[in-house]
This record gives structure tokens, sequence and C-alpha cells, in this order.
């Protein structure tokens, strides 16, 4: 290749790149010239421009020199092995200088009502298979709040209201629409970068924490629990270590009974428990209301139905205690329920 492009544009400058790339010093390139026509008379650099050097040399003059031809008649070279083509390719041919990319961002384009200034969200995404994970950077922009709603409902799978999962044909669906931008700005070639994180602000006074009150136990005096014990038709007689052993099968029987109540409100509720008791306003859970031995029994169920002591949710069920051992620990003092809970939206 690079000596049919040097044929075809032989001259003088050429020749005489080969000649001085191939011979070092000025001693060498007049000897090299001489040898192929003794006519020539040299005495400096400067007498060799006085000679088409063009006309006196040709290619052939050059023969072995391969990799001074390479070089002068392919300037740029960019050859590769063709096995380095794998690295860089997928079984397809097309180029693929990572095995996937994961990390992606969306932007979400909409125009305010009745006006003309337009705004975006960002959306922070992450691929894992044919799922894609949805996370919106959220201020205190109460519109911005309303139209992640909005694209969330559009555009799931699952129920989330602000992150939520979608899949890949949905995601090529909104990209079909102009008000969509996918970019990639963590994506590198050279080392893997993870994905920008997504935040939001989150008004501390609107947030509604829930938590259960006090209940009977052993620091209650013997005459509080005989009253409620007479109230359910249960003797009152003996030691406060009887009466708190009657008040546990009590609460054990009561919870049987108002068990669907509570199924039914915490299957549609889901909370998550934080371990500040910052509960100011005393919020507690709508359930149970009337009930004199509610925050016992409440108690008892959200023991049964935290899950790694954080998440409460009527699906799950922690078998390690049954409920008369339950309502005696938590009589007893032996356990306790600390801290408050937020409801998962």
């Amino acid at each position: 290749m690079a000596r049919k492009r040097l044929q075809k544009m032989w001259s003088h400058d050429i020749a005489h790149k080969l000649l001085s790339s191939s011979c070092h010093g000025f001693d060498a390139m007049r000897t090299f010239l001489r040898s192929k026509d003794r006519n020539i008379k040299l005495s400096g650099y400067a007498d060799i421009n006085r000679y088409n050097l063009g006309h006196r040399l040709n290619l052939s003059d050059f023969d072995g020199e391969d990799n001074l031809i390479i070089c002068t008649g392919i300037p740029v070279t960019n050859f590769r092995y063709t096995k380095f083509i794998e690295q860089v390719t997928d079984e397809r041919g097309y180029l693929r200088l990572i095995n996937s990319i994961e990390h992606f961002q969306v932007r979400v384009n909409f125009k305010s009502d009745g006006q003309y200034s337009y705004h975006f969200l960002q959306f922070n995404c992450r691929r894992k298979g044919e799922k894609i994970f949805f996370r919106p950077e959220l201020d205190s922009d109460q519109l911005k709040c309303a139209r992640a709603k909005e694209f969330a409902s559009r555009w799931r799978t699952d129920q989330g209201r602000y992150c939520f999962t979608t899949d890949i044909s949905r995601l090529c669906r909104m990209i079909e629409e102009n008000n969509y931008h996918v970019t990639f700005p963590s994506l590198d070639y050279i080392k893997p970068r993870d994905g920008y994180i997504s935040s939001a602000n989150v008004a501390l006074s609107k947030v509604k924490l829930l938590s259960v009150g006090l209940f009977l136990c052993k620091n209650t005096s013997c005459e509080t629990i005989r009253e409620i014990l007479r109230e359910h038709g249960v003797s009152m007689t003996g030691r406060k270590e009887d009466l708190l052993e009657k008040l546990a099968n009590l609460a054990a029987e009561l919870y049987k009974e108002k068990e669907p109540e509570l199924e039914a409100y915490f299957t549609n509720n889901q909370f998550v428990r934080i371990a500040s008791n910052s509960n100011r306003d005393g919020s507690t859970f709508p359930v149970l209301e009337g009930s004199d031995l509610r925050n016992l029994v409440l108690t008892m169920y959200i023991i049964k139905h935290t899950r790694g002591n954080t998440v409460l949710e009527a699906k799950h069920s922690n078998d390690t205690y049954d409920l008369l051992s339950m309502a005696r620990s938590l009589v007893r003092k032996e356990v306790s329920l600390k801290g408050s809970f937020l409801r998962v939206e």
C-alpha cells in the first residue's frame, strides 16, 4: 500500500525525505547519491536541493527500508491485530467498548400551566437486566413533585409514586417522544464509575410520625390492673404476679379477637421504624380505638410483624414468641418497643 501511494506521488520532496531518513549525515547522503549518479557534485546540504531527486532517484533505490517506506507512504498508521477487534466489538460486529451500560439519566421537559417557561425533571436511572429503576431529583418545587408523580404513574410497572420500576420496552417508547432525553454523564470507557445518587428536600414538619403509647405493665398499680380485669369479667384475686399473668392471658385473647382489624389496616399501610422518639404531636395508629388494652395489643402486633427491626408489614410474621409469651414479656417489661414509625408512600 505504501509503495503504490509513493509511486503515485513521487517527487523531489519525497525522495529527499527518504534519503535524509535512511542516510545519517551529509557524508552518507553524498555517498548514496554518487553511487546512483557519478556526475552529482556536492559540497554541502544546500547543493542537494540543486538536483531534482525525483528524477535522479526512484523508489527501488530504497529497497529493504520497509519501515521507512511505510511511515512515509502512510503517515498515520492505525494497524491492529485482528484479535483486538474482538475486544471492542460484540458478536454482531458492533462497536462495544464496555460490556454493558447500567447507569444513565433521563431528563423530562414540561411546561408550567399558563406560562411560557419550561421546567425539567431529572431522573437517575439504573438498569438491571430488563428492569430499569428510576429515582428523581426533587427539591421544594411542588410543581416538580406533581409532575414526577404523573410521570411515574404513566411509565411504571410497579406501584412506586416517585421512585419506580419500568422496563426497556417502555424506555424505548419514552425516547420516541420529544419531551424525554437520555444522557450518560457517568459513562467512562477507562474505569468504572457509579451512577449519580438522587436526593430530595423533605419538609420535616409535614412528615407524620406514629408511635404506640404506654400500656399496663408491672409498674402499674394493682388497683388499675384489677379495674381492667373487672371490665372484662376476669377474676381479680391474687398477688400482683398473678394479676400480671391474668393480664397477659387477656391480652393474648384480645389479640386473636382484634387481629382481623389489625390485618386490614396494616395490609394497606406499610411503615418503617426510626430509632428517634420524636413524635411530638403524639399521633398513633388509627386502630383498636376505644379498647382499654389497645396499646398492649398493638405493641404485640407490631413486634410480631416487624421485619429486621425496621419494616412493619402485615405479610411478615415473627414466630419467635407465641402470643402468650409475648404478652408476658411485655407486661413484665422484659421486652419493649422503642422508636417511632413513618408511613411508606
